[in-house]
This record gives structure tokens, sequence and C-alpha cells, in this order.
């Protein structure tokens, strides 16, 4: 950030700006990122609910082959 001040103290021209719109486009990027690891961690949740829903069956049929 010094360095930053200083380049623009020595060229007469702002370049804040500049500097502030790259990080921005960063921090957009970051929460793009997050977005997608959440949608991946639903589909894990979706396969889990599947498995459950297997090991019941499972299950049933076990009860039926006894009786």
């Amino acid at each position: 950030m010094q360095l930053l001040s200083m380049a623009a103290t020595t060229s007469g021209h702002s370049l804040a700006p500049a500097i502030q719109q790259q990080q921005q486009q960063q921090q957009q990027q970051q929460q793009q990122q997050q977005q997608q690891q959440q949608q991946q961690q639903q589909q894990q949740q979706q396969q889990q609910q599947q498995q459950q829903q297997q090991q019941q069956q499972q299950q049933k049929q076990q009860q039926q082959q006894h009786i």
C-alpha cells in the first residue's frame, strides 16, 4: 500500500480507483467459488439420502423373507 501511494503521488494521477476495482473483481470471483462449493455439498447430501432409502428397502425385504 505504501508503494501504491508513492506511485500515485509521483504520477500525479490517482491509481486508487483502478486498484479498488481489481480488488472488487477478485472478491466477486471468490464469492462465485463459494457458491459452487455449496452446490456440491447439496449434491452430496442428496446422494446420502438416496443411500438411506436403499438401506430401508433392503431391511423390508429381509423381514418378508423371515415371515
